[in-house]
């Protein structure tokens, strides 16, 4: 990796840094999952992902961004999203949580699971 810039003065110029190459290595890790996913819609497969709360993020970005899948190819990729934080839902998938997990209960991506062991 190369030389970061500096940006700015004081506490807030390390966190715009920080800010700035997470997003670098999060849009570069985004691209590299979505072009395993296409390789293996093009090979004749399915795609299902499992992501587990914040991986449900970076799962939407690869289905429905600028520079995700390719729109035909949607139809062949599926979620089971576990615990999601996000509101977002993708066609044909699954979003679980226990009922002892309130988040994706309150923002309406999943639905309760009843855990008898709770």
């Amino acid at each position: 990796m190369g030389k970061v810039p500096y940006v700015g003065k004081g506490a807030n110029a390390s966190v715009q840094i920080s800010e700035d190459v997470a997003r670098k290595y999060e849009s570069g890790d985004i691209k590299r999952q979505v072009e395993a996913y296409e390789k293996s819609i093009k090979l004749g497969h399915g795609v299902l992902v499992l992501a587990h709360a914040e991986g449900n993020f970076f799962t939407n970005k690869a289905y429905n961004s600028i520079g995700g899948i390719t729109p035909w190819m949607r139809d062949y990729f599926i979620t089971v999203g576990l615990a999601s934080p996000s509101d977002i839902k993708i066609p044909h998938s699954s979003y679980l949580t226990y009922d002892n997990d309130p988040i994706s209960v309150k923002n309406g991506a999943g639905e309760i699971v009843r855990n008898p062991k709770r």
